[in-house]
């Protein structure tokens, strides 16, 4: 039937002239299958589309491989893919870090320098949040 499908043939087709290949499948039966062979078949896509973007990262690992390639639903898929997802604005961590102050934020948060006059430490090659 996947066969019939991906040559082409329309659902009447398919029912009435090769009802051998089919085991005489009715046309609603044959409807519904279409729609989910679709569905496997876009989300097989997407499933590759995610795989090469997170290679594109660099992160793809066999454990994050497997978990996108095992995805059942959209859905599924989506959850396995949101940390590895690329936004167009970085997080105020990521743009601290950009401006050089990861080192210094993290001496803060363990308790290592009580106050910091962080202007000192700002790389003002790097364009940031001003405000």
């Amino acid at each position: 039937v996947c066969r019939l499908l991906d040559e082409g043939n329309s659902i009447p087709f398919i029912a009435r002239y090769r009802k051998e290949q089919t085991g005489g499948m009715e046309p609603d039966t044959l409807r519904i299958f279409k729609e989910s062979y679709e569905s496997l078949q876009n989300l097989q896509e997407k499933c590759l589309k995610c795989i090469t973007a997170v290679e594109k990262v660099g992160k793809l690992s066999p454990a994050v491989k497997s978990s996108l390639l095992t995805a059942r639903t959209a859905e599924m898929l989506d959850i396995a893919y949101s940390p590895f997802k690329t936004g167009h604005k970085a997080t105020l961590a990521e743009r601290a870090r950009a401006l050089g102050l990861g080192d210094i934020a993290e001496q803060v948060l363990e308790g290592k320098v009580e106050s910091v006059n962080f202007a000192g430490y700002v790389d003002p090659s790097v364009e940031g949040k001003t405000k």
